[in-house]
Order: C-alpha cells, then structure tokens, then sequence
C-alpha cells in the first residue's frame, strides 16, 4: 500500500496543493488500489504462469488464491507495524508521525521485501490465512456499514438538499431531474439483482430453494421495510432531509450483499454455470469498488467535515487542528494537532487489507481433499460460514439505517445528529 503511495503523494504535491493531512491519505489510498490489482493480476495469471513447477498439494487455482493471501498479509503486517508504531502521536512534530507521512522510498523498499519474503514461506503456513480474514474482513464489512450510512445521512443528503434548493430558487428541471433519475436508478438496480436472484439462484435442490429464497425474500421485505419507513409522516416531522434517495443507496448495497452471499452458496444453486460466473465477476467488481470507495470516503471526510471516521479514539479532537484548518506555509496542517487517528486509521486498513483478500478470492475457502494417488491437495471452494456472515450483514446494514430513521420518533428529548 505504501509502495505507490509515496509517488502518489510526491506528484500531487507538485500538481494539487493540498494539505498534509490529506495528501498521506490520498497517498495510502492509492496505493491500496495499486496492491489490490497486483493481487488480482496473481490470483488470475501467476498459478497458470507457474503450474508445471507447482507441487501436488497446491494446484494453480491454489497457488493463484495463496498469492492474493500473501500480499494481503503483507499489507496486514506493513499497516500493523504503523499503527502500533503511531499510538498516541498528536501532531506532526512528533518523531512517529514522520512514519505515517514521511520514510516513503523506506516504505516502499520494506513493502516489496515483505511481500517478495512471504512468496518463500511454505504454502502450508498460509493455509489458515483465509479463516483470519474471514473474521477481520467481516469486521470491516461492519465498519463499511457505519460508512455508508454516514455517507447517505451526510454527503448524499447534502447533495439531495441542494438540488431540492436549486430547483426550488431556479425552476430549473434539471435538478429535479438529477434527483428523481438517481432516486430510479437506485431503486432499479436493487429491484433488478432480486430479480436475478430469484430468477436464476433459486431453482436448483432443497437446499437452494429454501436458503437462497429465505435470503432473497428478506432482502426485499427489508428494502420495501427501509423504503416505507424513510417517507413516513412520523419520520419525516423528525428527520425532514431522509428520503428515497438515501433509502435507494442502502436498499442496492443490501441487494449486493444479499447476491453475494447467495453466490458463495456452496450447494451449487446458480441456473447455469454461466450465471454463477457473471455473478461471481460482478460481486468482486462491486465489492473492490465499494472498498475503495469506502477508504476515500473515510480518509477525507476527516479533512473536510471534522467528524470523519477515521478519528474515533483520537486524543487531537479538541486540538486547533483538529478540523483540518491550520497549516503552515509547507502544507503542513497538523503541526498543532492531528486531523485524525493515525493508529486507527491504520486498523482500518488492516481490517481492508483483509476484507481485499475476501474479494479477491470471492470468499472462497482452502479444503482439504485427497486426490486419486491418495496425496493430500488443497483446493478452493466456497464456505458456508461466510455466506451466512454476509447475508447476516446484510440484515445488520438495514437495522442500522432503520434505526437512524426510527431513533428520533422513539426517542423526541433526545438529540440524535
């Protein structure tokens, strides 16, 4: 993740004048993006390149899930050391804060050593690697919901307001237009992957009648759940700015999670094989996509509301800088105060680290079979356990944002923001 980074951040230096703050963020970003297509670019391409050389206990679709493992752990080990390495640092004048912002050509050199180095470790030790990101990437899946939801109560309302606004002061159509089209698109999306689901996921044993129907029912009663409660008369007197708009962004990323976990049913559900694969294509494009998505969103919200999220746990929220408003001549906004939680910030990439890990293999496990001579080999299927995580995830993001609409009813002498 630093690898690019340091590039990153040395030419929008030079082309963009932001601030400190934002530019090591912008740099982390990046080079997240830049690690999660090597990873993609192994899992599909090294196994095949190498397979005459490959043992029989790991096969290239083995050793393609083992490489993406690898540069996941090597993030997970780089942004650890980081994170443990900046607890408490307050402003940029601390010595540790130069290994968040600064020490990019050591970064690199000690990523690329790391990842390199995790290529010679037997393949056996990375073996329960998968049960570990199973975990922490289902930990970030959480922190994806919070993300979301902040960003549909916050940047998309603030979005809807304005061309509510707009079209209000001007008469114009178009904003009226962009709303109500973003408002249908979203809800189009939604409506077309139940279809899809029900159509194609549906039909094969017992086993897929029930679960993945279960799993496709529940997902339309909660998005029609999150769909009527956001237009409530009740709700709307507590909450004026919820609306579809918001409802639309929830209701689709509920539609993703439910798909993907119907698609790591290891029962075998999907209509054709066809089906399955362009299912499995479109989850782990949308979910690499939502991962960036999240880490930008989560890396400048700080910078630009206050309030963003990577500064939980921050002892420099109360700090003059804390809002992201000072700075030096040099760019340098934190030297009285950090904007934001350099530790925490760093466990999210951990915990992204892993989750990039989850996607990029489609949430599939490392079993154990034996192959016909009877020599033990690893293969690749899908898990059962990750699954019923993300479809309980999936239940979790709709509760959450029901309860952000509902709370305010519930609870009139409290003040909720």
């Amino acid at each position: 993740c630093c690898a690019a980074g340091g590039v990153a951040r040395c030419c929008f230096c030079c082309v963009v004048p932001l601030r400190l703050s934002v530019l090591t963020r912008l740099a982390y970003t990046v080079g997240f993006v830049l690690a999660t297509t090597l990873a993609f670019l192994l899992k599909h391409y090294l196994g095949k390149a190498v397979a005459p050389a490959l043992p029989a206990a790991c096969g290239p679709a083995c050793y393609g899930y083992l490489a993406v493992c690898r540069v996941s752990l090597a993030l997970v080990l780089c942004h650890a050391f980081l994170m443990i390495a900046t607890v408490g640092v307050r402003t940029s004048r601390d010595v540790r804060a130069r290994l968040h912002n600064g020490f990019w050509p050591l970064k690199i050199l000690v990523l690329a050593g790391v990842t390199a180095g995790l290529f010679y470790m037997q393949d056996a030790l990375l073996y329960p690697y998968w049960i570990a990101a199973l975990v922490f990437g289902c930990l970030f899946i959480l922190l994806q919901n919070v993300i979301l939801i902040d960003f549909a109560h916050s940047t998309v309302r603030g979005g809807a307001e304005r061309w509510l606004w707009k079209y209000e002061q001007t008469g114009n159509n178009t904003y009226r237009t962009l709303l109500v089209g973003s408002t249908a698109a979203l809800y189009l999306f939604a409506l077309g992957g139940l279809v899809v689901l029900y159509a194609n996921f549906t039909s094969g044993g017992p086993s897929c009648r029930s679960t993945n129907t279960w799993f496709a029912t529940a997902s339309t009663l909660l998005v029609a759940a999150v769909t009527v409660t956001s237009v409530h008369p009740a709700v709307r007197e507590k909450s004026p700015t919820a609306g579809l708009l918001q409802a639309g962004i929830v209701s689709l990323y509920l539609v993703y999670l439910t798909a993907s976990a119907v698609n790591t049913n290891p029962d075998g559900c999907a209509a054709t094989a066809a089906a399955d694969r362009r299912l499995a294509s479109a989850t782990t494009a949308v979910g690499v996509a939502l991962t960036f998505i999240a880490l930008g969103y989560s890396a400048f919200s700080a910078g630009s509301s206050g309030r963003g999220l990577v500064r939980f746990s921050s002892d420099s929220l109360d700090s003059p800088a804390g809002g992201g408003l000072g700075g030096g001549a040099d760019g340098d906004d934190e030297a009285d105060g950090t904007a934001y939680s350099y530790a925490f910030y760093h466990l999210v990439f951990v915990l992204a680290a892993f989750y990039m890990n989850d996607v990029v293999n489609n949430w599939a496990s490392l079993a154990e079979e034996t192959a016909g001579v009877g020599v033990p080999q690893m293969a690749v299927d899908k898990g059962r356990v990750s699954m019923w995580m993300k479809a309980a995830s999936s239940w979790l993001v709709a509760l959450l944002y029901l309860w952000t609409l509902v709370a305010p009813v519930l609870f009139p002498d409290r003040t909720f923001s």
